[in-house]
C-alpha cells in the first residue's frame, strides 16, 4: 500500500496510483476508503473502465449500495471494448440479478454482443 500512497504523492494525477490503492483497501475490507480512491481515480480519468469495474466491486460487497455497483458495471461496460473487461462486469451484474431477483439493466444487451 505504501508504494501506491508513494505514486499518489509523487504525481496525484495519475489514476493508476488511485486504482492500485484503492485495490488495497479493498484487501483491507476498507470498502469506503477504497470507493473514495477509485472515485478519484474516476475523475482523474473518466475512461478507465477498471475504475469502475473496481469501484462497482466496492459497492456490491458494502452491501446496501447495488444501484451504485450496477451504474458503475454498466459503466466499465460502455468503456470496454476488451473481451476481458466485458465479461468480468457481466459476472457481477448476473449476481445482482440472481440476488436481487431483478433485471440489471445493460446485462442482456452485453451478453448478446459478446455472443456467450
Amino acid at each position: 500500500m505504501a508504494d501506491f500512497e508513494k505514486d499518489i504523492e509523487l504525481d496525484p494525477n495519475i489514476a493508476k496510483g488511485y486504482l492500485g490503492h484503492g485495490d488495497a483497501m479493498l484487501q483491507d475490507d476498507d470498502f469506503s476508503a477504497a470507493v473514495a480512491e477509485f472515485s478519484r481515480g474516476i475523475e482523474i480519468d473518466p475512461r478507465n473502465c477498471q475504475t469502475d469495474y473496481r469501484r462497482g466491486s466496492a459497492y456490491s460487497i458494502m452491501g446496501g449500495e447495488q444501484e451504485k455497483a450496477v451504474d458503475d458495471f454498466n459503466k466499465a461496460l460502455e468503456l470496454s471494448d476488451d473481451t476481458y473487461w466485458q465479461r468480468q462486469p457481466n459476472v457481477e451484474l448476473r449476481k445482482i440479478q440472481c440476488w436481487t431477483g431483478r433485471e440489471t439493466l445493460t446485462f442482456d444487451a452485453y451478453v448478446c454482443k459478446l455472443g456467450s
